[in-house]
């Protein structure tokens, strides 16, 4: 059984009615998703066949459009499709055809097969994408057309074609199936996944939007963050979560391996966040330049974590190897104690520049190792003589002046490691 969502169309001339459907194409919804969709366009439709909203109809095919006035001066539908002004649909695509949305219209409907370009008229519409269109929608903001007041976010559903989205204001946005772009500008935007989905913040360069991102979706999903700031859920795929240059950016990942990338400050990544179950997937969280937190929950297993140029507080409960990079920040980190589990803690100059200062809360010598690369070797282990550190520590010092406290280590039992690159 095809699925498909039913919009009021096909315009009849003589002023007094409109008759006629549009079905747009759905791939990807269940039953009830397209259900309460269609809840939604019916209380539209009612409004354009009760004569209070207009309806436009652009036939694509055929480069015609046909217009009926509704009583209102603002609202009303413009529809993109293969359909003619009696209703008939008509066989061929659009080949990159280029539309510009009515001032008056508040809901945009693209059904018609192939490569159509829509810019939008600034104010607040609902946008209706079939899975047939290979759409690229240009929102251009979300304000409230003259006369009515305030301002909502734009609503934005994907039934499963391939579309960009370059999204200017405020957007809610479900995508579902097909190969899905959503490209924040400005404003405030928030985007439910049910099919594959790349999604980039602050592109073109300049640009910054506030980005909320979920992936309920069994696609991995990438998230590019530019210079706004991305709340990011991967769901059960996983994928590339990357956040935005402003700043208290939280990455999530699901059931999926996910690779999460923080970009600025006050930035929170966690892997097997939001309820994930048991997952043999590997987990990479990288930090950026500011102050980030690196976390991998207890349903983990392998993850690997690079510090930054920040002050950073990494940890992990994964039960696998857990792989900790140290950078030329100032990182605290915490290995994992599930049993099985081991770490190993890795110092390069090539890869951090030196001159660290990092501290290792729990390291265990029967699990745990101390790797140095690159030529660096240890020149020293002393006491740490600081009041943070009750059960004592000892500050080993590196050949390229990084420096490690262990905390709940003498130094006397360190000193064998000396002149050595290794310490387990």
């Amino acid at each position: 059984m095809s699925s498909y969502i039913t919009v009021i169309g096909g315009v009849n001339n003589s002023a007094t009615h409109v008759s006629g459907i549009v079905q747009v194409p759905a791939s990807g919804l269940s039953g009830t998703s397209l259900a309460s969709l269609q809840s939604i366009v019916d209380v539209v439709n009612a409004a354009v066949a009760n004569g209070q909203s207009s309806l436009v109809n652009f036939d694509a095919i055929a480069g015609k459009t046909a217009t009926f006035a509704g009583s209102s001066s603002s609202g009303g539908i413009y529809e993109i499709t293969n359909t003619d002004s009696t209703g008939a649909s008509a066989a061929g695509t659009a080949n990159n055809i280029s539309v510009t949305v009515p001032s008056s219209a508040n809901e945009v409907v693209v059904q018609v097969p192939g490569t159509v370009s829509v810019a939008g008229n600034g104010y607040t519409s609902t946008y209706l994408i079939g899975s047939q269109s290979n759409a690229v929608i240009s929102t251009n903001g979300s304000a409230a057309p003259s006369g009515n007041s305030g301002s909502n976010p734009n609503q934005i559903y994907d039934l499963g074609g391939n579309t960009t989205i370059y999204a200017g204001g405020d957007n809610q946005a479900t995508l579902s199936g097909g190969l899905d772009r959503f490209k924040v500008l400005t404003g405030n935007d928030t985007v439910l996944a049910t099919g594959s989905a790349s999604v980039q913040a602050g592109v073109p360069t300049g640009y910054a939007g506030t980005l909320d991102f979920i992936n309920s979706s069994s696609a991995q999903a990438t998230v590019l963050g530019g210079h706004g700031s991305v709340t990011a859920f991967g769901g059960n795929a996983g994928g590339l979560l990357y956040g935005g240059t402003g700043g208290n950016n939280s990455l999530i990942g699901g059931n999926g391996g996910v690779s999460l990338v923080g970009a600025g400050n006050n930035d929170y990544l966690l892997a097997g966040g939001g309820g994930a179950t048991t997952s043999a997937l590997n987990n990479d969280l990288f930090a950026g330049p500011g102050n980030e937190t690196l976390m991998a929950s207890s349903v983990t297993q392998n993850n690997l974590f690079a510090a930054g140029s920040g002050t950073d507080i990494i940890s992990s409960a994964g039960s696998g190897s857990q792989a900790f990079f140290a950078a030329t920040g100032s990182a605290t980190m915490y290995g994992s104690t599930v049993s099985g589990a081991t770490n190993t803690y890795f110092f390069s100059s090539s890869l951090q520049g030196g001159g660290g200062n990092d501290v290792l809360e729990n390291f265990n010598s029967k699990t745990d190792n101390i790797v140095i690369l690159s030529g660096v070797n240890i020149v020293s282990v002393t006491g740490a003589n600081n009041g943070n550190y009750p059960t004592g520590a000892a500050l080993v010092t590196l050949s390229d002046n990084t420096q490690i406290t262990m905390v709940g280590y003498n130094a006397s039992n360190l000193q064998k490691f000396v002149g050595g690159s290794i310490i387990t």
